[in-house]
């Protein structure tokens, strides 16, 4: 079993597996946009391409491998060169009272799901993580939990964002 795990308000995250930490997604600083993660002796960054942070570059080691951004519609779209060939996911908001983020892939099958469960202790979001047999292997999978945990605090940036503008 996978979970995702808020372990700090700035938004960093620790992917569990079994009650074992696996990789944990971590902030440069608590007003950056730039994430970091060691991962299987990798090192995976992802950093905002531009000024409005609507478009964010994911380098492996340096090398420039994907983008995440959000659409329109408010979906973050996360695509990855995998196997040869740019794949394309879109990460959905599919709860009301609670956050349930689905990922699709291109031919809109759901690969994942993350549901939410808060600790009101810690004040932090946990997501377990339901996996469908899509054929990816777990790295892999693993990888595209930490993408959507990225993605995850994009959307929630901009609800917040839209609730202060709205509010003032």
């Amino acid at each position: 079993m996978l979970e995702l795990i808020s372990t700090a308000g700035r938004g960093n995250y620790t992917l569990v597996e079994e009650s074992r930490d696996v990789a944990q997604l971590k902030y440069k600083n608590w007003l950056s946009s730039t994430a970091i993660v060691s991962i299987d002796d990798r090192v995976i960054e992802i950093k905002p391409k531009n000024i409005w942070h609507s478009k964010n570059i994911i380098s492996i080691d340096g090398t420039k491998v994907g983008t995440i951004r959000t659409n329109w519609k408010g979906h973050i779209i996360i695509e990855r060169q995998h196997e040869d060939t740019t794949k394309r996911w879109t990460l959905k908001n599919k709860g009301f009272m609670k956050y349930v983020f689905k990922l699709y892939d291109e031919q809109n099958d759901v690969v994942l799901t993350l549901e939410s469960a808060m600790n009101w202790k810690k004040l932090s979001y946990q997501y377990r993580i339901e996996l469908l047999d899509t054929g990816y292997d777990i790295d892999f999978i693993k990888e595209l939990v930490i993408y959507c945990g990225y993605g995850i605090n994009m959307h929630l940036n901009m609800i917040a964002a839209g609730s202060f503008g709205a509010a003032g």
